[in-house]
């Protein structure tokens, strides 16, 4: 299709992998969760998103996903509730030895402001009240009305993984070099949250931010 010769086109291939990377601090921004907010304490979604390798590893344990029964990678992506923005990478990292509650309170608990909470899965029911509003948590007495904005909420989130699995490079095994597997996640976060920037977002939420109470 390229009319090169296989080296070629994979030296220019992992160029342009780099390059996208590299524009990661550029394009997703932890900031950008404040765009278009007015004055709330729950900003973003935050939510694991496993990508399968080859077996790493004598027995892969470390790298072991129960996502998909068998090796892969593990990231955190948090995208704005308000602006449908990829506001936070992180990862790589092995599931079998970070889940997605350890991985939250490495990379993003940190960046959040005195008060500030971010909608979550029923994993992260640990940091509930005080820095996630999970299902299930302490907020017992809220309406069904409530809770179902609040699953519209993080079904915004969803659909946020599922563009970026979209990418076969995420989907399918990944069999290169393990430790080109961060450039090559980062990059399709990046050509993602620009199709978001430059297209209309996933979802409207506006209804739903009311209802949900932030």
């Amino acid at each position: 299709m390229c009319h090169v010769d296989e080296d070629t086109f994979r030296k220019w291939f992992w160029y342009f992998v780099s390059r996208l990377a590299n524009l990661e601090p550029e394009v997703i921004a932890w900031e950008n969760r404040k765009l278009g907010d007015q004055a709330r304490n729950c900003l973003a979604n935050y939510n694991g998103i496993d990508c399968p390798t080859t077996k790493q590893g004598p027995s892969g344990k470390a790298f072991y996903s129960h996502k998909f029964k068998s090796s892969g990678l593990r990231y955190g992506v948090a995208s704005s509730i308000v602006g449908d923005n990829i506001v936070h990478v992180d990862g790589p990292q092995p599931p079998g030895d970070w889940n997605d509650f350890t991985c939250f309170r490495k990379y993003l608990k940190p960046k959040l402001e005195p008060g500030e909470k971010v909608e979550a899965d029923d994993r992260y029911l640990g940091e509930d009240p005080g820095k996630i509003v999970a299902p299930g948590g302490i907020r017992f007495m809220e309406t069904e009305a409530t809770k179902n904005a609040q699953r519209r909420l993080r079904s915004c989130h969803e659909t946020i993984n599922e563009r970026l699995k979209q990418f076969q490079i995420l989907s399918e095994c990944f069999c290169q070099n393990i430790l080109k597997h961060g450039d090559v996640f980062r990059a399709c976060a990046v050509l993602s949250q620009l199709s978001f920037q430059y297209n209309k977002g996933p979802f409207e939420v506006e209804n739903a931010l009311a209802t949900a109470g932030y």
